[in-house]
């Protein structure tokens, strides 16, 4: 990899705290509780973990699996207003 190109992505690179979460946030729409936020950033910190394995691990959790065809926030009322707008 090009030096200048690797140094530009760790510059922009998120802490672990800020990986968690927007990891949750983006996958789980919601906040990691305390206890998994805790246990994610002890396995990253330890090296037990990857970045790529703690977002395998959260899409394949059965709350991923009960969420992910729900409609994200304000979606499901752009698809009423779409189905409305059309009768």
């Amino acid at each position: 990899m090009d030096p200048r190109l690797r140094a530009h992505l760790l510059a922009i690179e998120p802490s672990d705290e800020e990986f968690v979460d927007g990891l949750f946030g983006f996958v789980l729409r919601r906040e990691p509780d305390a206890e998994a936020r805790e246990r994610a950033l002890t396995k990253l910190a330890e090296g037990t973990s990857s970045r790529a394995t703690l977002l395998d691990e959260l899409v394949r959790s059965d709350e991923f699996e009960r969420i992910r065809w729900f409609p994200l926030p304000g979606e499901a009322l752009t698809q009423l207003r779409a189905t409305s707008s059309r009768g």
